[in-house]
């Protein structure tokens, strides 16, 4: 008879209902750094490829405006 006295009853303990903690990931700061980042490369970008559009639209125009002064000049000297 190998039988250990118990000196507690375990069952008269009630174990509280354990609480179901929600973490909330913290948004670190290299992240919004990161993001600032590449919206403000987008953006250049945008501006750049806009730049380079009208660019090619200017000078364009530039050739047109040219070439209907030397028109307007030819005709009015004669």
């Amino acid at each position: 008879m190998n039988k250990q006295p118990k000196l507690v009853d375990y069952s008269l303990f009630i174990d509280p209902p354990k609480k179901i903690v929600k973490v909330v990931p913290e948004i670190s700061n290299s992240f919004l750094i990161n993001s600032i980042i590449i919206i403000i490369l987008l953006i250049g970008s945008v501006i750049l490829y806009q730049r380079f559009y009208e660019n090619e639209i200017l000078k364009k125009n530039e050739y047109h405006d040219i070439i209907r002064l030397n028109e307007y000049v030819k005709e009015n000297i004669k």
